[in-house]
């Protein structure tokens, strides 16, 4: 059994699964810890099976949820959750309720987070008189600023939701600003206060207004043409000069401080120069592994390219291949990982709470079936800004273009679904056909009556494969697997309530093969072995997405789901991965993008 250290070890490395797993196991042998209990529900609500987080908890004595302040508040942060997911008729009944429940911790403990959450859970359910009161109960009682950050930090953002539920402009400005002074670069901190003042002060409109500006820097999706170094195509030296000191110019003019993109030889390198030149942390998403991809879109263009990238690939923030060979510069591969590196930007967009741009350095118009002219026209399909700039290079000249893409024939990028049910193995034989005709075939009807139902399906005892056309389908049915599971009465079916779906969802390019023993098409390749790999991971009751798809699904969604990261995880015999959650889109007021 792991000792509560490891556990909260676990936590801090964003290994959830393993850190729930080790949690029950502790349970098991000592019932009676609290500790145990708090972070097992914790990591339930961490990674977004809210339903189930809400199962354990009721199931715990009252003791244990009464042994610790931290243990008090849990109630209050599972509705809370569950009322900013919710739709706006739900929405301020779960927000009074969320808000009692923090209220009977404040009256117990008198602490500053359960009252200013409190408050403003009532302002969320449009009981403002009381809000207000209580704010100002809380500035009144002189709450001392502790001596050292992130608590600095927490102390003066939530004085600041006080100020602005009072409506007091001046002295919500000094602490919201204060806040920022004390921790600059606590920029997710910063996010999440931001979101909470959102939806908190509508009452106060105004205030709104001052928001924007405690924003943290804007995240960008870059990419441009690949030239030369010299010869037939190339820029010269003063026109590369110009482009570098225009680039880190724009990047100072829109607050530039996150990037994602490739590093080919031409336009990539150029802006990438500039960015790490005005401070931007530079997130490389590649087609292939970083020497396959150098051997490509690098060493043919010139030794002038060579050094540049191999003195910037050592000043990158991260560098992420989707492909472990050559494959990944088909056109379906190359064409995967721009998907992935835009969806990567707005990803980090959401999360900091900032806007998402994108900057093009290309050729001219007939430039138009480049993979550059590719991105901005899936990136503005988004409604996000996007800046093209066009390279001055002699029109006389013939523009020297990268080799073409790898063929991969049956190529094409899929959206995966695994999924099984935890505790079928438990069940006994006599309670297999009762699974098969109550919970199996519950699940067909709902898959299969879905708007666009899965290209492929497949199952084996309690395994489901599903492949669809796309992201959005996948993770609609996805949605609707889950509230389906959820919606059965295991009892009445005569099948044990502790049985549980969990789905692995990922994205990928695939081989569209015929399958000799299935006499159909069929889906095939290392993406759908990562797929599979998922799955085992997920907590009983949740969605869990790989980052590909979270990506893409984040870029192409339309804003109806959430995919919240939750740390990198293991996946047996492929390394690790990030993985993230899938869920309901938040339904805070966000005028950003």
């Amino acid at each position: 059994m792991l000792s509560l250290e490891d556990i909260d070890l676990l936590l801090r490395r964003g290994d959830i699964c393993s850190a729930y797993d080790a949690c029950r196991d502790a349970l098991n042998e000592m019932n009676e810890d609290w500790r145990f209990a708090h972070r097992s529900i914790l990591c339930l609500i961490r990674s977004g099976a809210l339903e189930r987080a809400f199962l354990e908890f009721s199931a715990l004595n009252e003791d244990l949820k009464n042994a610790h302040e931290d243990m008090l508040v849990l109630n209050g942060r599972l509705l809370k959750a569950v009322a900013l997911e919710s739709a706006p008729p739900h929405r301020a009944r779960l927000a009074r309720l969320a808000s009692h429940a923090y209220g009977r911790v404040f009256q117990r403990t008198g602490g500053l987070y359960p009252g200013v959450n409190q408050a403003s859970l009532l302002a969320l359910a449009g009981d403002y008189d009381q809000a207000k009161g209580l704010a100002g109960h809380l500035l009144a009682h002189g709450f001392e600023e502790p001596d050292y950050n992130p608590e600095r930090y927490y102390y003066w953002a939530s004085l600041a939701e006080c100020y602005g539920l009072l409506g007091d402009e001046p002295a919500f400005c000094r602490a919201l600003h204060r806040s920022i002074d004390v921790d600059p670069t606590h920029y997710g901190a910063r996010a999440v206060t931001l979101n909470q003042l959102e939806w908190a002060l509508q009452e106060h409109p105004l205030l709104l207004r001052h928001l924007d500006a405690c924003r943290g820097p804007a995240c960008l999706h870059f990419a441009g043409s690949i030239f030369p170094d010299l010869g037939v195509g190339a820029l010269d030296e003063h026109a590369r000069a110009k482009i570098y000191d225009d680039v880190r110019a724009w990047v100072r003019q829109y607050n530039i401080g996150f990037a994602y993109g490739a590093l080919a030889a031409g336009a990539d390198m150029l802006i990438v120069e500039a960015l790490l030149a005005e401070g931007c942390e530079v997130s490389l998403v590649l087609p292939a592994p970083t020497g396959v991809f150098y051997d490509y879109s690098v060493a043919p263009y010139g030794e002038y390219w060579v050094k540049r990238f191999e003195a910037l690939i050592r000043q990158v923030e991260s560098i992420r291949w989707m492909h472990e060979g050559r494959e990944g510069l088909s056109a379906a591969g190359i064409a995967y990982a721009n998907e992935v590196a835009m969806g990567l930007t707005h990803l980090r967009a959401q999360a900091l709470g900032v806007k998402a741009r994108q900057l093009i350095l290309s050729r001219d118009r007939s430039d138009e079936q480049s993979f550059s002219y590719l991105c901005h026209a899936r990136w503005t399909q988004t409604a996000m800004a996007s800046q093209v700039w066009p390279l001055k290079i002699d029109p006389a000249s013939t523009p020297a273009l990268p080799p073409a893409p790898l063929p991969r024939p049956h190529s094409a990028l899929r959206a995966m679904i695994f999924g099984d049910v935890r505790g079928y193995s438990q069940l006994s034989d006599d309670q297999i056909p009762l699974f098969v005709e109550g919970i199996w075939q519950a699940l067909v009807m709902c898959y299969r009556d879905l708007t666009h139902p899965p290209r492929f399906e497949n199952s084996w005892g309690d395994g489901l494969f599903l492949v669809f056309e796309d992201v959005e389908d996948a993770a609609q049915a996805a949605m609707a697997l889950q509230a389906c599971f959820r919606d059965l009465d295991l009892a009445q079916l005569g099948l044990p309530e502790h049985l549980a779906l969990r789905l692995g969802v990922h994205y990928g390019p695939v081989h569209e093969l015929e399958d000799p023993v299935l006499g159909r098409k069929n889906v095939f390749g290392a993406q759908v072995v990562t797929a599979a790999r998922i799955e085992p991971l997920t907590p009983p009751g949740a969605i869990y997405v790989s980052e590909a798809f979270a990506a893409t699904l984040t870029l192409l969604g339309q804003g109806q789901y959430r995919c919240a990261y939750i740390g990198r995880n293991i996946l047996q015999g492929h390394g690790d991965m990030g993985l993230y959650t899938l869920r309901p889109a938040f339904n805070s007021v966000s005028r950003l993008n």
